[in-house]
């Protein structure tokens, strides 16, 4: 397939120079990520070099049916090199052998002049992932890097004049936000003792209730749909 035949191209071109060294300085980083069930979540990679780096390649794994991958794109301080074109080489895909997951390769520059991105840390690359409709809220998943997805598997590395480093992996998370309770409405009961009642819809399972009036907070059963209220100043 052409995409599986631009990988390995890929891997060629950042891995013939010299084999793996491991280096601690080098580094590929996943955020802690939170998104609500059917939300679209975009989640940035960063990756740490001490110095200049011509190219990247990462593999990151994902939980299904939590996640769904719907897209990749350069970061943005990938997307300013080369004068704001971004890379000349910047290939990803989506379903690997080894999945869920994906696998993602940068080439800075392909002919002269030659760019580099700078050493530092730098923002590479933004994952657009589907939250499920279902998703428990609360629940964590990993967003794990990995050296085995792929045909042949790809390595998490860094290229940098020629040399392939591999960086440390600093694995991220995801966690299913739990959605806020909906159509909160108030009903006058007493316009003369100034009472009411607050009603709202419950859009998870909760383990309890809060509301506060006037600074002043109670606590109510995570099934409970209403409240009393007092509607004084």
């Amino acid at each position: 397939m052409l995409t599986r035949s631009i990988i390995v191209t890929m891997i060629f071109l950042l891995g013939a120079f010299t084999g793996l060294q491991a280096q601690t300085n080098y580094a590929f980083t996943a955020p802690a990520a939170s998104g609500l069930p059917g939300s679209i979540v975009e989640v940035g990679i960063d990756m740490g070099a001490p110095s200049d780096s011509q190219g990247f390649q990462f593999g990151l794994s994902h939980v299904a049916p939590t996640l769904t991958l719907s897209s990749i794109e350069q970061g943005s301080d990938l997307l300013m090199t080369n004068n704001g074109d971004g890379a000349d080489f910047f290939t990803s895909q989506m379903a690997p052998l080894g999945g869920p997951g994906l696998i993602v390769g940068a080439i800075v520059s392909l002919a002269p002049p030659l760019e580099s991105i700078p050493a530092g840390t730098s923002d590479v690359a933004h994952v657009m992932y589907t939250v499920a409709s279902d998703a428990g809220p609360g629940s964590t998943t990993a967003l794990a890097f990995l050296n085995t997805l792929g045909d042949p598997p790809v390595n998490c590395v860094i290229s940098v004049n020629g040399v392939s480093q591999q960086p440390i992996l600093n694995h991220g998370s995801f966690t299913v936000e739990t959605p806020a309770p909906s159509g909160v409405t108030v009903t006058i009961d007493d316009a003369c003792n100034c009472s009411g009642t607050l009603n709202w819809t419950n859009e998870a399972a909760y383990d309890s209730i809060e509301i506060t009036q006037d600074g002043i907070t109670t606590s109510h059963a995570g099934t409970a749909t209403s409240a009393s209220i007092s509607l004084t100043d």
